[in-house]
């Protein structure tokens, strides 16, 4: 997975694990980590890792992700921000858009949504309403508005 082309000698900081969400937990709101976090139980809300988030084949996450790196062997139903690499294995169910700098999808896996792969971070803006009044840009005409 994440440790390929590395020695046996030289230990990654992604074989210790900081943070564990066992497979009984429920947590509804914002949970933020850092260094190697593994998720087996269930997240409704926000998740935030500044290290690699491990979500199991029993793990699930409604609500947005963001992490350093990310593998996702369970279902994650929301938008996923990944700094570096996100793998989603073939038991992984993603539901909702991605934004990452490397992306690796087992056969197997399922991925519905959009995908934006970027060497720089992206920004995600939220859109601005549309002015509905009579202010015309660049002289240009406004056609059929009430």
């Amino acid at each position: 997975m994440f440790n390929r082309g590395k020695e046996n000698n030289n230990v990654s900081e992604f074989n210790k694990i900081d943070t564990i969400l066992g497979e009984s937990a429920v947590l509804e709101g914002v949970i933020k980590t850092s260094g190697t976090t593994r998720v087996d139980g269930r997240i409704k809300g926000e998740a935030k890792s500044e290290g690699l988030l491990i979500i199991g084949e029993s793990g699930y996450i409604e609500g947005d992700v963001t992490a350093e790196a990310m593998l996702i062997a369970g279902q994650v139903k929301g938008q996923i921000h990944v700094k570096d690499r996100l793998e989603i294995a073939d038991t992984g169910k993603v539901t909702g858009d991605i934004y990452t700098k490397k992306l690796v999808i087992s056969e197997g896996a399922a991925f519905e949504g959009k995908c934006v792969m970027t060497e720089e971070k992206v920004v995600v803006k939220t859109p601005t309403p549309v002015d509905k009044g009579n202010d015309i840009n660049d002289g240009q005409k406004r056609v059929g508005t009430n």
